[in-house]
């Protein structure tokens, strides 16, 4: 008798919330209302801090590449920057080599809130 990879799942006894999906997502919704609590004494929320963490170690320079890295929607992360832009943590500035980029940079407060 041969099994499948995904008998577990049958449309008759298939429950939302003893899904793997599902769980996934519960746990990572945990983690950031924890990352809220401890980021809310830096002034940020889980959402502002991921891209200083990521743009702090080097994954990105741009906010292309940064909604890619962080697995988010460009124009959601457009207006995420736009906020940390306002708390004076990065600094946005055009590409020398091709003036439709614009580089994303941690400015020192930001560099700071990072570490």
């Amino acid at each position: 008798m041969s099994t499948t990879p995904y008998q577990h799942y049958s449309a008759s006894t298939f429950t939302v919330d003893e899904s793997v999906g599902y769980l996934l997502r519960q746990i990572a919704g945990i983690m950031g209302g924890i990352v809220d609590e401890r980021m809310a004494a830096h002034g940020l929320t889980d959402a502002q801090w991921k891209p200083l963490l990521i743009l702090s170690q080097g994954k990105c320079q741009t906010a292309a590449e940064l909604a890619r890295v962080a697995c988010c929607d460009a124009g959601a992360v457009t207006r995420l920057l736009d906020r940390i832009e306002g708390k004076g943590l990065i600094q946005r500035t055009r590409s020398q080599a091709d003036r439709r980029v614009v580089n994303l940079e941690l400015t020192d407060d930001g560099r700071q809130t990072a570490a």
